[in-house]
């Protein structure tokens, strides 16, 4: 019940942040939808709230937050005494819509709810909230002067011209996804753990209404296509995979370019109107304040689609000079913006080069005419296979052509418009892929996130083969089109059973539990720590919690997170890492799970994976926080002792198999212990093994090929090893 009523709170938020600014900067031709408008402008208030706060000194968002609510409650009073005034209190009724937006709020909650102690944050694959979160933290707890502990740790963080945590967040990374975690969070009193994963469902809910009413009024369509449209947008694998994957800054631009679109649009329409030219201008700074605050780099492209329009109807008709002022109205708020928000805009070029010198994100297969309109099977956005895939394609191709041709000779200008708002990006997506199949494979996550934030008006021209059949003469083919809208959804949900599924069981949590890590930084004698956490996730969370103490990285770690050499005091390890040294101050165990190891003890040792581990199994039948599976018949540990004696361990492990097997564990060529191992967890100890100074192995072998475990991607394992607790024995003739 908690992750609903927070969600509403969220929702019920934005809307009241954004309502007042809304009403004031709609024209008035419009003002009675300004509802629609709600949400973008409440995104971009509270992201202004942030980012005055930052470059206030504020001590982050907890210290005005709350405060900061007398601004839209002022805006909205305003707005309500104008309308009062200028007779304009009609508004429009969007309660389909609004049931719409209720329904996919709680399909997409409903999974979190089941067995949950309290508000978390999980995905299915992607850390980008971990990010997010730490940028959050930073906002919410830190003011703008402080440099302590990991915050002003130069060597670490900077990137380009950025020294400082808080600076790179201003600067160079995602500003406004963490600045509405913490401001939200701060008026909820609720921390970014807690909140990221939620907000950005409720981010997705929020940008239905600019879904429907570009479709709606910007390219024309009717309510009942709209409403369409924006029910395959709400439960469309593209935007599932970013949403349960945590990108949020891809749901806020996708938000700011419809609305962008929508405002070009119109200013093109009522180009020869020459009363109130700069009646979009509030609308404008909305739209290019939330895409400067998201995705700062995406601003490059923004403006193709409407760019596309309205150049393409100046050059067949030669109206140049209507062009020229519609460029003017267009690129006048841009300016604006940049100036505002002025740290982003000079960024851009930073972001650029970075985004050349590191493979982002993860390969996604390229999409046909089905993926274009979310007829995808399962979580990482394939097509279906076989016959059945092919089908599919053509139908949906077929489909789209059909709409195009079929609605040229009813109405060309607004095929023109489908064509030009949707040809350009589909060719920066297939060069994008093309780039992905022959040089960088990670470029295909660059087409994914092109697609995806101009998602809204691509959707929108997928479906214009919706819109002719709605406006044929024979009811039966009306009827028939209808139908075909329906399937379209439903073949969208069911290829989304897959989301529901991993997150039944989800891998990557964070919760109180990995929360408990911030309990570090009460600690006075741990001023320095080494993140040698193996996990990716575990790591970047740490990293958030444990923002005031310095931290080093021995493999870059996102951005911001530079691998360096390991100056720290102390070794964070965990989880499957277990360390006990002979005097109690040397190894610390603040939290369940993780150890803390002084490196300058006479007993310091390490240990790290080596070779032959798979990859997080998801589909383990008896899961154990702890567990790694071995993915061949060997899977080895390096174990370090830096010390010019031996030392003396004690291990201890427990192992399990798939089916039946042998498992030989050895050190170097000595073996240490024999099992038989069965899906039963058996525990292993060995109560005296003799580690000389210089580097050991320590491998797990078996002598039987591997079983193949998990769904449609199986993957081959052989031995589970559930944790290795290692004791450093005082005197090494103890047994």
């Amino acid at each position: 019940m908690q992750y609903f009523v927070t969600g509403f709170l969220l929702l019920a938020g934005f809307f009241f942040w954004g309502s007042g600014l809304a009403m004031l900067v709609t024209p008035r031709a419009y003002r009675r939808f300004a509802f629609i408008f709600a949400v973008p402008a409440g995104l971009l208030l509270q992201s202004l709230v942030v980012w005055a706060g930052a470059h206030s000194g504020f001590c982050g968002t907890d210290s005005y937050g709350r405060a900061s609510m007398a601004l839209p409650a002022s805006l909205l009073l305003a707005a309500i005494w104008r309308s009062r005034r200028q007779k304009c209190i009609q508004r429009a009724k969007f309660w389909p819509l609004a049931v719409l937006m209720l329904v996919q709020f709680l399909v997409m909650v409903a999974p979190l709810t089941p067995g949950s102690d309290g508000l978390a944050t999980v995905t299915v694959g992607g850390n980008d909230a971990a990010d997010y979160a730490a940028g959050a933290r930073v906002f919410q707890k830190f003011s703008s002067h402080d440099r302590s502990g990991f915050m002003g740790q130069a060597e670490v963080v900077s990137i380009g011209t950025v020294d400082n945590f808080f600076d790179f967040w201003l600067r160079t990374n995602h500003f406004t996804p963490s600045a509405l975690i913490a401001l939200n969070g701060s008026m909820l009193g609720l921390k970014p753990y807690q909140l990221t994963g939620l907000l950005t469902i409720t981010l997705l809910t929020a940008t239905l209404p600019m879904v429907f009413w570009l479709a709606r009024s910007g390219f024309g369509y009717r309510s009942r296509t709209s409403l369409l449209i924006t029910t395959i947008y709400a439960f469309g694998p593209i935007n599932w995979h970013a949403v349960y994957n945590v990108c949020t800054g891809q749901i806020l631009a996708a938000n700011a370019i419809a609305l962008l679109t929508w405002c070009g649009l119109v200013l093109w329409r009522r180009r020869n109107r020459s009363a109130k030219k700069w009646e979009m201008t509030g609308l404008l700074l909305i739209a290019y304040g939330l895409i400067l605050g998201s995705y700062n780099f995406i601003v490059v492209v923004c403006l193709v689609p409407v760019v596309a329009v309205a150049g393409g109807q100046a050059l067949w008709s030669r109206l140049w000079p209507q062009f020229g002022r519609w460029l003017l109205l267009i690129l006048v708020p841009l300016s604006l913006a940049c100036l505002v928000f002025w740290e982003r805009s000079t960024g851009i070029v930073e972001r650029f080069v970075l985004l050349g010198a590191v493979s982002f994100g993860w390969y996604i297969p390229p999409m046909g005419p089905d993926g274009w309109l979310g007829i995808l099977d399962g979580t990482w956005l394939r097509g279906y296979s076989g016959w059945l895939g092919v089908a599919l394609m053509v139908v949906a191709g077929f489909l789209i052509l059909w709409g195009v041709r079929k609605g040229f000779r009813r109405n060309p200008t607004r095929v023109f418009i489908v064509c030009a708002t949707t040809l350009p990006i589909l060719f920066g997506y297939a060069f994008l892929e093309f780039r992905a199949a022959y040089y960088r494979p990670n470029a295909s996550y660059d087409a994914y996130k092109l697609f995806c934030v101009f998602y809204p008006g691509l959707l929108a021209g997928f479906c214009l083969w919706l819109e002719v059949a709605a406006g044929l003469v024979n009811r039966r083919w009306r009827m028939l089109g209808l139908i075909g809208g329906i399937v379209v959804v439903a073949l969208n949900l069911g290829g989304e059973w897959r989301y529901l599924y991993r997150l039944n069981d989800p891998s990557l949590v964070a919760d109180g539990n990995l929360s408990k890590l911030g309990q570090i930084e009460g600690l006075p004698n741990v001023s320095s720590i080494n993140m040698r956490l193996a996990d990716d996730w575990e790591r970047l969370w740490a990293n958030g919690f444990l923002l005031r103490k310095k931290q080093y990285f021995e493999v870059h770690t996102y951005e911001g997170r530079r691998a360096t050499p390991l100056r720290g005091e102390w070794d964070l390890v965990g989880r499957f890492f277990k360390f006990d040294l002979p005097l109690p101050a040397d190894s610390l165990h603040p939290v369940e799970g993780y150890t803390l190891v002084r490196r300058s003890s006479t007993s310091f040792m390490e240990a790290v994976f080596s070779q032959g581990w798979a990859e997080i199994v998801r589909d383990d039948p008896a899961p154990v926080s702890r567990t790694r599976w071995a993915a061949a018949e060997t899977a080895s540990i390096r174990l370090t002792n830096p010390q010019q004696v031996a030392l003396s361990l004690k291990l201890h492990s427990t192992l399990r198999a798939r089916s039946p097997r042998d498992c030989e564990i050895k050190i170097g060529d000595n073996v240490i212990g024999q099992l038989v191992l069965t899906s039963k967890a058996q525990e292993w100890t060995q109560a005296r093994v003799v580690l000389p100074p210089g580097t050991s192995i320590l491998t797990f072998n078996t002598f039987t090929s591997a079983d193949l475990i998990g769904g449609r991607l199986k993957r081959p394992v052989t031995i589970a090893v559930d944790g290795l607790d290692v004791e450093v024995l005082a005197d090494p003739t103890q047994p």
